[in-house]
């Protein structure tokens, strides 16, 4: 089954494109696209809804899925940047 990304998680993902390109864009290596953090996003949720017992109670508690998700697209943020 495939994850919609929402309007408002494209919008925050569009943000976190333009911020990165920004600092790190000039190396082809480093760019970053939509389309790619929409992909990590996805495969976080899927990660979140395929092994629960992994996520902190903290993060279920407050924002779920999206939360997790997020955090993964940061941490994949930080991975191509390093």
């Amino acid at each position: 089954m495939e994850t919609k990304v929402s309007a408002r998680i494209k919008k925050i993902l569009q943000g976190k494109v333009d911020e990165h390109n920004e600092k790190y864009g000039d190396d082809p290596k480093r760019r970053v696209t939509v389309g790619m953090l929409s992909a990590v996003f996805r495969r976080g949720v899927g990660a979140y809804n395929t092994n629960p017992s992994s996520v902190r109670p903290s993060v279920r508690a407050s924002g779920g899925a999206d939360r997790w998700a997020l955090a993964r697209v940061n941490a994949f943020l930080y991975a191509v940047r390093n």
